[in-house]
């Protein structure tokens, strides 16, 4: 599969993407944390922690505010995974922050920031 072959071309397990999400992470979002590709990933030297609250982590960035604020939350409150994935958390705060200011400056009927 694309993990392997990937890997076997000296891709990095731990990088992140981004918005500071990890590639194990996205795997285990998509196939769950024992699938396959995670165990390519973590063979390969891919950090553990990073299975933790995985669809939780990729939800912090849906278009659902709603849904991103609680999966942000909810990434906050786990113990371990909260720092594996801090990069990501500290982006999707940003882009809450984004969407707010958006909001607030529609609601006064200005314009959109730069």
């Amino acid at each position: 599969g694309v993990v392997k072959e990937a890997l076997e071309i000296g891709a990095d397990p731990n990088a992140l993407d981004e918005i500071g999400i990890r590639a194990t992470t996205y795997a285990a979002a998509a196939h769950g944390p024992t699938a396959e590709p995670c165990s390519l990933l973590l063979a390969a030297g891919g950090e553990p922690a990073a299975l933790e609250c995985a669809a939780s982590v990729v939800a912090m960035f849906s278009q659902d505010d709603s849904v991103a604020v609680a999966a942000i939350a909810a990434v906050q409150g786990v113990e371990g995974g909260a720092a594996v994935h801090e990069a990501a958390v500290q982006a999707a705060l940003a882009d809450q922050r984004t969407r707010l200011h958006i909001r607030i400056v529609n609601d006064l009927g200005g314009d959109k920031p730069a």
